[in-house]
Order: C-alpha cells, then structure tokens, then sequence
C-alpha cells in the first residue's frame, strides 16, 4: 500500500515535460493514471473546484478523441503515439 501511494505522488509530481518523453504506458503505469485520475477527480469534487474538474473531463475527453481521430490516415504507430501523448496529460 505504501509503495502504491508512493508511486501516485511521483506520478503526480512529474513535470511536463518528463511525461512527454515517456513511451508507450504499461499496464501498471495505466492502472496508476486511472487511480490517481480518479482520485483527482474526488478531490475537486470535495473541494467544490469547478474549474479543476472541467479541466480533467477535458482531458478525458482528448484522450478518448485520441483513440478515434484521423479516421484511418494515421499508421498504427502514428495513432499510438498520439494515444499515448493524450494518456500522459491526464492528470495535466
């Protein structure tokens, strides 16, 4: 439990910058994102923060465009990384 929370607050701490040079996510990086995604989320909802909110559904959303744009155009590689660009800016 300690570790995972550890793992959470580096996640959460990483700058912009290192996220956008991190590759393709595994499934525990993916696992780690949703639970502090989640976990964001309740925060603001506690806090009442609007703002903070609106700003992560937007991201939630340009994730789930990600998965959906370019109809085809994109090779396979191309599309992964712009699913995965989207991914590391969750929580941004």
């Amino acid at each position: 439990m300690k570790e995972r929370k550890v793992k959470l607050l580096k996640l959460s701490l990483m700058s912009t910058f290192q996220l956008h040079n991190m590759k393709k996510p595994t499934q525990r990086d993916k696992i780690v994102m949703y639970e502090a995604f989640l976990h964001k989320i309740s925060l603001l909802v506690t806090a009442g923060d609007n703002e903070g909110i609106r700003q992560l559904v937007q991201n939630a959303d340009r994730f789930s465009y990600a998965h959906r744009i370019g109809n085809g155009e994109y090779t396979d590689k191309e599309q992964q990384k712009i699913i995965d660009n989207a991914f590391w800016k969750l929580l941004s």
